[in-house]
């Protein structure tokens, strides 16, 4: 995907992408890579940072397992939305798992976690979308 496109995109979805210079703009483009998932792929499986989870389109399901491998399913994601959750090393206060699996198949869009860190640590904006995103789907759940 194009840098172009990316930025189209983004700033279609991402409230606080006009707040962004223009240098943290590239690198946001420039850390994000379009991969296209099969239904039933896993796209997460808790252990690492994946980074920032774009759906363009498709489905993903996000679960945890239970102490005796039980699937729990929290919630889906549809074109338009973020997964906060695969992204560790944004929201460090995240201390559990959760796997996310794509339900069919799926074009999604990866932001490189240390990236998109660095400027939510230097762009207030940025945090507060991570942070509301994030707590936004954890309440619907509860």
């Amino acid at each position: 995907m194009l840098k172009k496109e990316i930025n189209d995109l983004f700033s279609q979805h991402f409230p606080f992408w006009s707040k962004l210079s223009q240098s943290d703009r590239e690198k946001m483009a420039e850390s994000s890579k379009e991969i296209h998932y099969k239904k039933g792929d896993t796209i997460h499986d808790g252990n690492e940072c994946t980074g920032v989870i774009f759906v363009k389109s498709g489905c993903l399901r996000l679960y945890m397992l239970s102490e005796d491998g039980k699937e729990i399913t929290l919630y889906r994601l549809s074109a338009g939305d973020i997964c906060m959750l695969s992204a560790s090393c944004v929201i460090r206060s995240i201390t559990f798992d959760v796997v996310v699996d794509a339900e069919n198949d799926s074009d999604c869009i990866i932001i490189g976690g240390h990236t998109f860190e660095n400027i939510s640590s230097r762009v207030p904006e940025v945090k507060i979308y991570a942070l509301e995103s994030a707590v936004s789907r954890l309440s619907d759940v509860i």
